[in-house]
């Protein structure tokens, strides 16, 4: 049986880590292999276009995640 402290820090750890990527459409195109890489890349640019890169965002995982699959896509 999982305790009621457990269960509260799960619920709130899955919340924090589904809002932080929920308003990102192109985390979805990261892992989803349907997805087209240049309009994943496009959504990327355009989210990140006037903001700042901060921190824990998901900007240097999506720039390793391009960097891998640029290569291998055939253009």
């Amino acid at each position: 049986m999982i305790d009621p402290g457990e269960l509260f820090i799960i619920i709130c750890s899955s919340f924090l880590v589904n809002s932080t990527f929920a308003q990102s459409e192109w985390v979805n195109g990261m892992f989803s292999p349907e997805n087209n890489f240049f309009v994943t890349q496009e959504k990327f640019e355009s989210f990140w276009d006037e903001k700042i890169i901060e921190k824990g965002k998901g900007w240097k995982q999506f720039k390793r995640w391009e960097a891998f699959m640029a290569p291998r896509v055939n253009q």
